[in-house]
């Protein structure tokens, strides 16, 4: 994963922007190396929202936010590899390390933005449909599907991904000592959804999408093992959203406070519940986003156990 903390040659015939694109890749790098995460976040922002980012521009700056998120790719490696991500085991894996306080720190608001640079960087000579493609941000449009991606996109959102989910599960799920849940996370109709449980779905989704996509590109202990999480979980994350689309709960009883929810058309997950800035406007996002959850705050199926 080269790309995340070396910068590429620049090819013949190109030039420096005004924005001195070059000193500052450099700059950032140097800062990421050095484990600055704020001077590289500094840095980079003001270059990947101007006319000269590109997808150097985007993983850099992924990998900025990914260290203000407390993302450690080597660590990561070897957690991957140790760490037990099948079953129930995997909601505590994440919420284990990636520890985050609502009051105390900005590591889920870091790991948002490092996922909103990573739907961007879309594959070279990759046409992405405009069912598919992010446009909220004019110099970086995304995309949804893992598929239109680059490996180093995707291989790094199975990192970010994981930041988001533990992130948010140690902020809102009050986990105890034993990383098991002592409250739901709060996301589970429709009408209670908002930007965080719409971040945290989506995070849910693009983490098996990615996996799916890229753990071949990770060491055979870790791509082993993120490939076992998957074969147990993405046919259950497409049921989750199948379900909450058609305003069931997770053994397929109607949920009283989603009756709104009638779609018939979810299985696999809508695209854009990938998308965590526009899901809270969205009403079938809405509604598979809170199966998503429902999914993972029921800890007697595959979700997140209850504690202590």
């Amino acid at each position: 994963m080269a790309a995340l903390l070396t910068v590429l040659p620049i090819l013949p015939g190109c030039t420096e922007s005004p924005l001195d694109k070059r000193g500052t890749l450099d700059a950032v790098n140097r800062a990421l190396t050095q484990g600055d995460c704020t001077t590289a976040v500094t840095l980079i922002d003001p270059l990947y929202n101007s006319a000269d980012t590109d997808n150097e521009v985007r993983m850099v700056r992924a990998s900025a936010h990914g260290c203000a998120a407390g993302i450690n790719y080597a660590n990561m490696l070897t957690e991957f590899q140790t760490g037990n991500l099948v079953g129930n085991a995997f909601w505590l894996f994440s919420t284990r390390i990636f520890p985050s306080t609502l009051t105390q720190d900005n590591k889920l608001e870091a790991a948002w933005l490092s996922y909103d640079a990573l739907l961007a960087g879309i594959e070279p000579g990759v046409g992405v449909p405009v069912s598919e493609e992010t446009t909220w941000d004019k110099f970086n449009p995304g995309a949804l599907r893992a598929i239109a991606r680059t490996d180093d996109a995707n291989e790094y959102m199975i990192m970010v991904t994981t930041s988001i989910m533990g992130a948010t599960q140690n902020r809102y799920g009050a986990p105890a000592p034993s990383y098991k849940k002592m409250q739901a996370l709060p996301w589970s109709t429709q009408a209670g959804m908002d930007d965080v449980g719409c971040a945290y779905a989506a995070s849910v989704v693009s983490f098996f999408d990615s996996v799916n996509q890229a753990s071949t590109l990770f060491p055979s202990g870790s791509a082993s093992a993120l490939q076992a999480a998957s074969a147990i979980f993405s046919a259950g994350i497409d049921d989750a959203c199948d379900k909450g689309c058609r305003g069931l709960d997770t053994l397929g009883n109607p949920v009283a406070a989603d009756g709104m929810c009638t779609f018939l058309d979810c299985s696999p997950c809508p695209n854009w519940i990938r998308a965590r800035q526009t899901c809270v406007g969205d009403l079938r996002v809405r509604c598979a986003a809170a199966g998503v959850v429902r999914f993972a705050n029921d800890g007697n199926l595959l979700g997140w156990q209850d504690g202590p």
